[in-house]
């Protein structure tokens, strides 16, 4: 079998990788790309061969086996096998990549047709405004959402890091609202910080991808977009349904002050 079709590595265990990701340091996130790199041999290999293969060792593949929620190298190396006999290739040529991103702007429309202008009310009740994003694409958009905001006159504050939104929710009470954007939407950072904001009847808006997670199920109002990232290999992570997402509450927010 061709270790063209890496990529199934990925398909087949995208709802593990999600679930465990916070938890995957970065060696073996880098040994996931590896070993996805050798989805084709794998089946027929032992774990030695293939440890020798991705220059790591049989307890490191071990290790990270069992961290994605499989009981051993045999069960692993059969599910491999199964999903390089079932799963079909996805190629992302440019005319596939533009119905992907369409339908998924489509699905983050309609995830949010429902709450979105919730959102925008509750946004606007209160007297503070605080934004933070977990990583540099979500920090870039939720930067962009309160300056695109500013000129239309209102105005949030960016909270630039974890320990910046620690001692901000400090600061913060029953008037404050805390907008509030992740990828996988886990809260294990931020666990205290954000049950003090709770206490403090802190509103809190949050944004993430549309699957079940710890930080949507704590807000007030959760706002999801559609992402298949981890369904495809070798592709970085758009970030567009989030940025669209935010685009819709900035739209409502404004009906709201047309009104």
């Amino acid at each position: 079998m061709s270790t063209g079709r890496c990529f199934l590595m990925l398909r087949l265990f995208s709802s593990r990788i999600q679930q465990a990701k916070v938890t995957l340091t970065h060696n073996e996130t880098e040994l996931l790309r590896s070993l996805s790199a050798q989805a084709g041999v794998i089946p027929r290999a032992t774990i030695t061969e293939l440890a020798q293969s991705v220059f790591s060792s049989p307890s490191t593949i071990h290790r990270l086996i069992r961290k994605l929620g499989f009981k051993g190298y045999t069960d692993f190396k059969v599910r491999v096998e199964d999903s390089l006999e079932s799963e079909l290739p996805l190629v992302l040529a440019q005319p596939n990549l533009l119905k992907i991103t369409i339908s998924s702007i489509e699905h983050t429309f309609r995830l949010n047709q429902g709450v979105i202008r919730d959102a925008a009310r509750l946004f606007l009740a209160a007297e503070r405004h605080y934004v933070y994003g977990t990583g540099w694409r979500q920090k870039q958009a939720v930067d962009n959402f309160s300056t695109d905001l500013l000129v239309y006159g209102e105005s949030s504050i960016t909270l630039r890091n974890k320990y910046d939104l620690g001692n901000a929710v400090k600061q913060m009470n029953e008037h404050s609202v805390l907008l509030f954007t992740s990828l996988s939407g886990n809260t294990d950072e931020y666990a205290a910080t954000l049950q003090q904001a709770k206490l403090q009847k802190v509103s809190i808006i949050s944004v993430t991808r549309d699957v079940s997670n710890p930080l949507s199920e704590i807000s007030d109002v959760a706002i999801y977009f559609a992402d298949d990232t981890n369904l495809q290999d070798n592709r970085h992570w758009p970030a567009i349904t989030m940025s669209f997402s935010l685009e819709m509450l900035i739209n409502e927010i404004l009906n709201f002050q047309h009104e």
